[in-house]
Formats: C-alpha cells, structure tokens, sequence
C-alpha cells in the first residue's frame, strides 16, 4: 500500500503524513512548483525537484 496525495489542495497533509507515518505506509506528495513542502517522511514531487 502507499497513499498518493495531490498536496496543492490538500487541507489535511498533517493528518495524512502523521497516520502514514504511525502505520509504515509510504506517501507521496505531488506539488506545484508554487508550493514548498518538507515533512521529513513523505517523498516529495514537483516540477522541480524530488526528495526522499
């Protein structure tokens, strides 16, 4: 399982990322070159960069 999350428009990142993170499950956030996002867990991907 890993939950795929669209982060632009995501009211309930915190809430998604803490429960993931609580049961192992990986998450992966989808972002606009707009928006910067850092959660030290999720793998992160915009136009503009990837993290792990």
């Amino acid at each position: 399982m890993q939950i795929l999350v669209d982060a632009d428009a995501c009211p309930v990142k915190d809430i998604i990322i803490r429960t993931a993170r609580n049961n192992k499950i990986p998450v992966t956030m989808f972002i606009d070159i707009s928006h910067q996002l850092d959660d030290e867990y999720s793998i992160i991907v915009s136009n503009w960069h990837c993290s792990v």
